[in-house]
């Protein structure tokens, strides 16, 4: 049915040099507080339990074969929860110094889940499922040591004025493929954009996906795809100055890696449309959420739904 909808070494490195940044004096001026390093160790250990008790959970209680059949411990991934728990501690402690920290810790926590598919040790929705635990998991864990630690402090949302300005989004996906034998799978991508007016500008988007291929039943593969696609995007600012409206609108070629006993074409057309909403937390860092719709000829169309979270550097 899910088929349908279907340790890091470098992480106390990592957390060592946040400590020392948010310690001293912060580079963005809408921060409020100035958190503490044992507020910080606290927060980021608790997530890491959090994360670690409820993936291993799930994964004792959900009976689902991986993909190579090398046990039935499938769902969800250990490796991507794990993966977006670092990179969601990195965004937490970091983005107020430089939006890249985000950036980049989003890019590495979505190669894992892209890995993962690609290398048939999960399906699509166990790399999705493991990311979503990992983020949670992680902002409940901030929240309660909040309550916890620091309950006497102002609390207030970051917020900047949320104009249209040039930007580059790291972007992790599901993509709900429907009507084909292709399942749920996973995305990455970056996508740029460049206004031209307050309202309208010019969008640009590199994009890899992962889909296993099942076929009466039985996994043959995953489908591995990249390409490029150009559109238009537009900015509508709300009445909140920190939330926006972004859409965009592309067309573009896709590059499909052969499936074995699932012929395609080598290439296809891909269009997509899609609508965002933006919170800028700083005047160079904004997060995003996303729902779009995609097709894809492989040759046949392929229509799926993305759901997706992106990390967006703001120039």
């Amino acid at each position: 049915m899910l088929n349908k909808f279907t340790r890091f070494t470098l992480l106390p490195a990592l957390l060592s040099s946040a400590i020392r940044l948010s310690a001293s004096t912060l580079s963005d001026t809408t921060a409020t507080v100035t958190r503490n390093p044992i507020e910080i160790s606290m927060s980021a250990a608790s997530s890491l339990a959090v994360n670690a008790a409820l993936t291993e959970l799930l994964k004792r209680s959900v009976d689902r074969m991986r993909p190579n059949g090398e046990d039935s411990h499938s769902f969800p991934s250990r490796h991507t929860s794990w993966a977006f728990t670092a990179s969601t501690i990195l965004s937490n402690e970091l983005y107020n110094h430089s939006p890249w920290w985000a950036v980049g810790a989003q890019a590495a926590a979505s190669a894992v889940g892209f890995q993962r598919v690609a290398t048939r040790h999960h399906y699509g929705s166990d790399v999705i499922a493991g990311a979503g635990l990992g983020i949670v998991s992680t902002q409940f864990s901030y929240w309660l040591c909040g309550k916890l630690l620091n309950h006497k402090a102002e609390k207030r949302l970051p917020v900047s004025d949320n104009d249209f300005r040039p930007s580059v989004a790291m972007t992790s996906e599901a993509v709900f493929n429907m009507g084909s034998d292709i399942a749920t799978g996973f995305g990455v991508a970056i996508k740029g954009l460049l206004p031209l007016s307050p309202l309208w500008g010019l969008a640009m988007t590199l994009r890899g996906n992962t889909a296993p291929v099942v076929v009466n039943d039985t996994y043959l593969n995953p489908l591995n795809a990249y390409g490029a696609s150009v559109g238009a995007a537009g900015h509508f600012r709300l009445p909140v100055k920190a939330l926006a409206i972004e859409t965009t609108l592309q067309a573009g070629m896709m590059r499909l890696l052969a499936v074995k006993g699932w012929p395609h074409s080598r290439y296809g057309f891909e269009g997509d449309i899609d609508t965002s909403l933006n919170w800028r937390l700083t005047p160079s860092f904004a997060f995003a959420a996303t729902i779009g719709y995609r097709i894809v000829s492989t040759p046949s169309a392929v229509s799926a739904m993305t759901f997706g979270i992106s990390s967006i550097a703001v120039f």
